[in-house]
């Protein structure tokens, strides 16, 4: 079973152990390029061998993602973090929970939900604050409101 690989065109593809879901992830390009000077794990994986236990496997994925946050310049970062932080620049950027739900490769909709909803209650507050915002403006433009020196 192919477990991961990255193609050329920077989608990184991952098989979920816990529901063997793929996951699909896109690469940013510098992502890709840093990726590409570090040797693969195999031939066919780049981060594992594809022989080994899940113990090894997760110690050689976490090696791997130390090896690519050093060629990064990143220091003190977790690599599940990195599922938290697609998950939020994913719905910071308009995409739904759906849509999180696939990249993460949950197989539920409510695993997602338990643990990004939040986020997407926050998005709604900005969005409501921030329209609000738009209110005041457009009665200052018209004349309802005084304008106010910042």
């Amino acid at each position: 079973r192919r477990t991961d690989s990255i193609r050329e065109d920077g989608l990184m593809i991952m098989s979920q152990e816990k529901n063997e879901q793929p996951v699909f992830v896109p690469l940013p390009p510098f992502v890709v390029e840093l990726a590409g000077k570090l040797p693969p794990k195999s031939r066919e994986y780049f981060f594992w061998t594809g022989t080994s236990t899940i113990k090894t496997a997760v110690n050689d994925w976490s090696e791997k993602m130390r090896q690519l946050y050093v060629e990064a310049g990143i220091e003190g970062k977790r690599t599940h973090e990195w599922r938290d932080t697609l998950a939020i620049e994913v719905l910071e950027g308009g995409g739904s929970l759906e849509d999180v739900q696939l990249l993460l490769g949950h197989r539920s909709r409510k695993t997602t939900e338990k643990y990004y909803v939040a986020l997407t209650k926050k998005r709604m507050e900005k969005a409501i604050e921030a329209r609000r915002r738009t209110w005041d403006a457009e009665a200052v433009a018209i004349g309802l409101l005084p304008a106010t020196s910042a």
